[in-house]
């Protein structure tokens, strides 16, 4: 039973040792590379240039934003500006898991634009290699946003694992 103690002891003196030199010592210890799955990828950023369609892709997904339009919506009573965006989605690789979210913003505030309740449809979520049609209907803000950012995140991606389209023009009328 001491050798068990002095074997375990040992183990844990090692370990700490290795540690504490890799944080302090002269330079630390190159670091081993991640899986491909764990690694921490910039996120892909692409700034819509021209007319559209604009579109972005990485991560296993292509988005491609064909037409922005400005509308108006009702709810409960209430008819307020609106902007409509016609997108396509695409997914270029499997997945196990998924669960894409799709975060509209004006650009000029950053404020986050909320989606119209029962506007809108397509899925956002299609199966592999199968091109699917997206609508959706975000609230204006005011003053109105003339140009939009569109981040796509997978609940399954870590954080920095992003697809960020910027400067989607919004037409003025």
């Amino acid at each position: 039973m001491r050798s068990f103690n002095r074997i375990s002891l040992g183990i844990i003196v090692v370990v700490v040792a290795f540690f504490l030199f890799q944080r302090f010592g002269p330079g630390g210890l190159p670091a081993l590379p991640l899986p491909g799955p764990l690694q921490r990828p910039d996120p892909v950023e692409v700034h819509a240039e021209g007319d559209p369609p604009w579109t972005i892709e990485g991560h296993g997904v292509r988005f491609e934003v064909v037409s922005t339009t400005r509308t108006s919506s009702s709810w409960m009573g209430a008819t307020r500006p609106s902007i409509r965006v016609v997108s396509y989605v695409t997914r270029t690789e499997g997945a196990d898991f998924k669960g894409m979210q799709y975060r509209f913003s004006d650009q000029a505030s950053g404020a986050a634009l909320e989606t119209v309740p029962f506007q809108g449809g397509g899925d956002g979520d299609p199966p592999p290699h199968q091109r699917s049609r997206l609508e959706t209907v975000i609230w204006d803000v005011s003053p109105r946003a003339t140009r939009l950012t569109i981040t796509l995140h997978d609940f399954y991606w870590p954080d920095e694992r992003n697809l960020v389209l910027r400067d989607v023009r919004v037409p003025a009328s």
